[in-house]
């Protein structure tokens, strides 16, 4: 396979993925309208149908490069195409378990962040019931007669974690479930393969890969034009931070997937990162533990890039293949 034809097949699959958000708002676009809200149910639900079919779509278009010597050189023998498209790790249970802990080492200052930052609201919380129960002894003595608010309504107190209502799990499922397997496959698993095949190196798929995901996200420009009326260049300027912060991430995905042949562990670190969202460096400088705070984002980082090889190690994954240094001896496609 050529180069030109390895990138104009992952620009095919990413198009694809794209217009599957897109599929059912066509009518609306025909008369002119914006597309519909991304966090309708009903518009949820399209989604995730279309999208699972564009994953479907990309599973199709690497089968049928291999089937027909695409891929790999003939002398070269071609894993199965489940191993191809990383679904089939030696060992499922670490390919969720090492890269977890990686991102959790990566993200240990925001996790220390949000530690820090629900111990003092609990301690708030606390506070005001120890006020409020003096207050409740003071107007009711000691015959249980209740508190009356100022609105003349019965103080009840509100349980601290509410339980989850459909809409939310729905949610759940789209950020923390669906997107990340989604992603992942489509732009890592189904693309990877085929720019081996084009002839990339492994080093440099690392860097490549991601951009096919980032400059999926520009159609983001065009939404907050005209759904959320925000301006031109302040849109570009939102997608073009989102950009740069897939692709930095994209990296780290890609890096996952070649080094441990494993889609669930590209997964498990996406759906960690989308729970944990961008870190807020701002906040941690704000703190008034900052010292400790910061002291954990630079720690966590240092850790990460100590352990990075170590946790990826894909004698962790699978059994080891033609002597490669990454899994489904991926270096020895071409």
């Amino acid at each position: 396979m050529t180069p030109l034809l390895s990138v104009l097949l992952c620009a095919l699959i990413s198009s694809l993925f794209v217009l599957s958000l897109y599929v059912w708002d066509i009518p609306r676009l025909l008369r002119g309208a914006p597309p519909a809200n991304r966090d309708e149910p009903r518009v949820v639900c399209q989604r995730i149908t279309s999208v699972l079919g564009s994953c479907l779509a990309s599973a199709a278009i690497v089968a049928a490069a291999a089937k027909s010597g695409l891929l790999v050189d003939s002398h070269v023998p071609l894993p199965s195409i489940p191993r191809v498209l990383s679904l089939q790790p030696d060992y499922l249970l670490p390919s969720l378990a090492f890269p977890l802990l990686l991102v959790v080492l990566l993200f240990l200052g925001p996790l220390a962040l949000s530690a820090a930052n629900w111990l003092q609201t609990l301690a708030a919380d606390r506070h005001q019931h120890h006020h409020k129960h003096q207050d409740y002894r003071a107007l009711s003595g000691a015959d249980g007669a209740g508190v009356v608010d100022a609105d003349g309504a019965a103080s009840v107190s509100k349980p601290l974690l509410l339980p989850l209502q459909p809409y939310d799990l729905l949610l759940h499922a789209r950020n923390l479930l669906v997107a990340p397997l989604s992603e992942e496959f489509v732009f890592r698993a189904a693309l990877c393969p085929l720019l081996l095949a084009g002839g990339f190196s492994v080093t440099s798929l690392v860097f490549i890969c991601p951009l096919f995901f980032s400059l999926a996200h520009v159609h983001h420009i065009w939404n907050l034009v005209h759904y959320h009326r925000c301006s031109l260049p302040r849109a570009i300027a939102m997608v073009g931070f989102q950009m740069a912060f897939t692709w930095v991430f994209g990296c780290l995905a890609a890096f996952i997937i070649l080094r441990s042949g494993s889609v669930w562990a590209a997964v498990a670190a996406h759906a960690f990162c989308n729970a944990m969202g961008v870190p807020d460096f701002q906040a941690a400088v704000a703190h008034r533990h900052r010292h400790l705070i910061c002291a954990t984002f630079v720690g966590g980082v240092i850790l990460f890039f100590t352990m990075v090889n170590t946790l990826t190690d894909p004698s962790l994954f699978n059994r080891p293949v033609a002597s490669c240094h990454v899994s489904l001896g991926f270096c020895k496609w071409h």
